[in-house]
């Protein structure tokens, strides 16, 4: 008889979903289910795709949790991160309601030399009750490079916020009425005023849907003829598109208005 070894770089950590509220500061793998060689950086007290040296080539490789959404108004996915990608090589954050299919609600490549905070809107999902959450590496076959760092991962529900009618922002005062931290407030020629909110990132990464979402929604019960008024500038590339969009019902469905 042929006898057989199998081998699998599969850790398994946990598999149920962690009832919000969640927050891990990344000092082990307890709520993580990992693969390849996802790990702890115990020099930086942090979860990296690489804790010794570089990444490998052609990886496609996460680390993996999950969460309990159910009876959430406005959960948001909060993390910090540093990176430095090799040519064609990402990062994403992945969501998924069944494990089967997934959606990127963010994306990095380049380098990230300082610890940043990003703000997540998980709105689209509020109510489910198992939503998996994975850092998503993948790479090419040639280059690599230190990798990706991950830390204070969070999940929580921010509850209702009201938004005023009539709502004026022109930035002025910075972005804190808005919840994703990938676009920044600039000085950089605004229409009117001293600032203007601008895309943050070199360019956007394959494949991913970004959002800027209003931290409040808006009663608009006893308007008669409610109208939205911005404006843009700037280049939308191939296979890209730029969306103003509405949600009726707080998140969960979201129609077009708008695009270019």
């Amino acid at each position: 008889n042929d006898s057989w070894t199998i081998s699998t770089n599969y850790v398994a950590a946990t598999t149920v979903p962690v009832v919000l509220p969640f927050a891990d500061d990344l000092d082990d793998l307890g709520q993580w289910d990992v693969t390849g060689s996802w790990g702890i950086d115990t020099n930086l007290n942090c979860l990296t795709d690489s804790p010794v040296g570089d990444y490998g080539n052609s990886m496609d490789t996460y680390a993996q949790s999950a969460v309990n959404l159910t009876g959430t108004v406005w959960p948001v996915l909060r993390f910090t991160d540093s990176y430095r990608f090799a040519a064609d090589d990402y990062g994403f954050v992945e969501v998924s309601p069944n494990g089967g299919a997934w959606t990127r609600v963010y994306g990095v490549t380049g380098t990230q030399s300082n610890w940043t905070e990003w703000v997540l809107d998980l709105s689209q999902w509020k109510n489910q009750p198992n939503l998996r959450i994975r850092f998503h590496l993948i790479t090419s076959g040639s280059g690599t490079d230190d990798g990706w760092r991950i830390d204070d991962v969070s999940v929580t529900d921010r509850g209702t916020h009201a938004l005023p009618v009539p709502f004026y922002d022109g930035f002025e005062q910075g972005g804190s009425n808005w919840i994703e931290r990938a676009w920044l407030v600039s000085t950089n020629v605004p229409y009117a005023g001293s600032n203007l909110l601008v895309y943050g990132r070199t360019h956007v990464r394959p494949e991913t849907y970004e959002l800027l979402n209003l931290g409040a929604s808006a009663d608009l019960s006893l308007s008669s003829n409610p109208k939205v008024t911005f404006r843009i500038r700037g280049i939308v590339q191939a296979y890209s598109a730029l969306l103003f969009q509405v949600s009726p019902d707080g998140g969960l469905n979201w129609a077009n208005l708008w695009a270019v």
